[in-house]
């Protein structure tokens, strides 16, 4: 027994240090393992693609576009070597963020037992390590996480420097570390070459210093002129290198910083406020819902019990704990409501600046709750620490569950839109584009021959020029395929859209997350005519007069090709879905395309009574469909309950629905 405890002081280490390490050590595997799980399985959205594209480009390139766009270079500069040794799959551009993600779990634990202590920091680890927000960010090839994790080590040096301020200067021979105000000022301007919020981390930081140095002097009697202005002087000096080391940065981006777009809607502090709690609590891949708002409830309140501990528990440390958390988590959050009510910029990833303080004050409130019930007994403070982790865990997996296997929450799946494209692409067949900053994303997955058109090439769209380009398009090419993303910032109107709509057969239109594919078959000659007429009465105010059809036959693979020409003999009040469906010989269905008429531009509801509205429909065969006879099916249903309207034809009711002609599929 003697030898082991002289072993022990021998090592520096207790039994209890120990085992601190090996939770840490197992939090920082948890970490890890979240990251890098399913770490390639969705598609590089289009952000991430444009800067997989930019950092393959020389350092003097990335430097002259980043200074052009809206986020600065040092993460491009990282990601540049990182993938020229790694490479460029899904995988190896976001293994740098999901490493990140990971060192910074270890430094909220470094920063929580800094200002509250071991267990706080373990706990903050381990909140952190499952937090979804951060993790969804940690598989992300984008600067979020690099910035997050700079202004972490900038205020854990921050606190370093304060607790070395907070020293009593009479302790002789002793010397302050002349490389915590150095390292401070280089980790800070570099978390600001990162990110332009990451201001916001300073003015945070500035807000702490004022109030832990100045309830420090205030305490210890010593709030004179002298001091006060020594103290002024030192951290004035850190501020003023890093504004020095900045200027020059900004001096370059000034006027395109003047430029920055709104990205949201306007919004209130309150809303505000209540979505920043379901973030921080749950991430972004959950509903809003009473339920996950009771959840991000609980974050909240956890938060506030650690912050009000801190102070209540009247120590020095408790106190300068709580003051560094909550500024750190919030001058963040408040500093992007205050710039967004001249330009709205709700986004989650903005916050993530400010969740690691958040995520101190919420592990800071499980002994908070564990204090308010000791008093009863050992077995409730057991209970309610239990239960405050099963909470993170349940809520954590909730949303974690989604980020890995619900596609409701997948990335805009570039990879999928190709792989289509590639599968089924003609060689006189063209692709779209109608955000040009798409065709780096685009262009990183195809590998094709087909000619890429970026529409419109101005900003706001020239309809004459666009115009003239979509009519040389239709008349070089057999099928267009449009990759559609933000189409309201690039094309409000859907000029395009609607120009396709009228000129061709839109035969397919998915979502892929938040880009869409939409596939256009062009005629030889757009049919202007009836070539089948009819006399067909859909409900009491609609009236199909017939049909067209370029071609009766079709191939495989191909996309057939329809025209319906619609009256309207009275206002119509409800808006309506047209529905084709093509049936094999035995009646199954093999294909269909539902929409509203002309491709949505043509509402229903904004018919004019007696006008005639061409109605263009593409149905795609499939490959594997089998030649012979198939059958066309066509009706109207009511877009809110589906019900269909019932049909009459030469006066006999003929149900829900009509059969066309038949055609055939070679």
């Amino acid at each position: 027994m003697i030898q082991q405890e002289d072993a022990t002081k021998r090592s520096g280490r207790s039994p209890r240090t120990t085992k601190a390490t090996l939770q840490l050590a197992a939090i920082l595997l948890l970490a890890l393992a979240l990251r890098f799980y399913r770490l390639g399985a969705q598609s590089l959205w289009n952000d991430e693609g444009t800067t997989v594209q930019l950092v393959g480009a020389d350092l003097g390139t990335i430097t002259r576009l980043a200074a052009s766009d809206i986020h600065p270079p040092l993460y491009y500069y990282a990601l540049h070597f990182w993938v020229a040794i790694f490479g460029t799959s899904e995988f190896a551009a976001r293994s740098l963020s999901a490493l990140l993600g990971t060192v910074l779990v270890a430094l909220v634990y470094l920063l929580g037992r800094r200002l509250y202590g071991s267990r706080t920091g373990l706990l903050a680890a381990f909140v952190t390590a499952l937090a979804p927000f951060q993790v969804y960010y940690s598989q992300e090839a984008r600067m979020y996480i690099l910035a997050t994790m700079l202004g972490a080590v900038s205020t854990f040096l921050l606190v370093t420097i304060l607790d070395a301020e907070g020293k009593d200067d009479a302790r002789k021979g002793e010397r302050k570390a002349w490389y915590l105000p150095i390292a401070y000022v280089l980790v800070t301007s570099a978390a600001l070459y990162t990110h332009y919020l990451a201001f916001s981390l300073l003015l945070a930081q500035n807000l702490c210093w004022i109030l832990v140095i100045g309830h420090s002097l205030w305490r210890t009697g010593q709030l004179k002129g002298k001091v006060v202005l020594r103290r002024l002087a030192f951290w004035a000096a850190m501020q003023i290198a890093i504004v020095g080391l900045y200027c020059p940065w900004l001096l370059m981006t000034w006027e395109q910083l003047g430029r920055w777009p709104a990205v949201s809607e306007p919004f209130g502090f309150i809303w505000m406020l209540q979505r920043t709690l379901l973030v921080f609590g749950l991430g972004v891949t959950v509903e809003i819902s009473t339920t996950t708002g009771a959840i991000a409830a609980g974050f909240g309140l956890l938060a506030i019990l650690g912050a009000m501990y801190g102070v209540l528990r009247g120590d020095r440390d408790g106190m300068k704990g709580s003051l560094v958390a909550w500024s750190y988590c919030s001058v963040p959050v408040l500093v992007l409501y205050i710039l967004s009510r001249q330009r709205p910029l709700w986004n989650p990833k903005f916050l993530l600046l400010a969740s690691p303080g958040f995520y101190i004050l919420v592990a800071h409130g499980a002994p908070a709750v564990t204090s308010l019930v000791s008093r009863f007994s050992r077995r409730a403070v057991s209970i309610a620490l239990t239960s405050v982790l099963l909470f993170v865990i349940l809520a954590s997996g909730l949303s974690l569950h989604n980020l890995y296997h619900d596609p409701r929450y997948a990335r805009d799946d570039y990879r999928g839109i190709v792989r289509y494209i590639e599968a089924t692409a003609g060689p006189n067949d063209a692709i779209i584009i109608n955000a040009p900053s798409q065709i780096e994303t685009v262009a990183h997955y195809y590998r094709g021959d087909l000619p890429m058109y970026p529409l419109p090439r101005h900003r706001p769209l020239r309809r004459d020029e666009t115009e003239a380009e979509l009519q040389d398009i239709a008349a070089r090419h057999e099928r267009v395929f449009a990759i559609l993303w933000a189409t309201d910032q690039s094309d409000q109107d859907r000029f395009i859209e609607g120009w396709l709509d009228a000129h061709t057969y839109k035969a397919l239109d998915e979502w892929h997350g938040n880009v869409r594919l939409a596939v256009y078959a062009v005629p030889q000659e757009p049919p202007t005519e009836i070539t089948y007429p009819l006399d067909a009465v859909l409900g009491d105010s609609i009236r199909l007069l017939g049909y067209a059809l370029p071609s009766a036959e079709v191939r495989a693979g191909d996309v057939l090709q329809l025209t319906l020409f619609w009256e309207a003999t009275q206002p119509i009040l409800r808006r309506y879905k047209v529905f084709v469906h093509v049936l094999d010989g035995e009646g199954q269905l093999v294909s269909q395309r539902d929409s509203e008429p002309g491709g949505g531009a043509r509402l229903t509801n904004t018919w004019q009574p007696g006008e005639t509205v061409l109605d263009n429909y593409g149905v795609l065969i499939p490959l594997d469909a089998r030649a012979g006879e198939y059958q066309v099916k066509i009706g109207m249903y009511h877009i809110k309950d589906s019900t269909r309207l019932p049909i009459t034809l030469g006066g006999q009711a003929v149900g829900d629905y009509l059969l066309l002609d038949p055609v055939i599929v070679r």
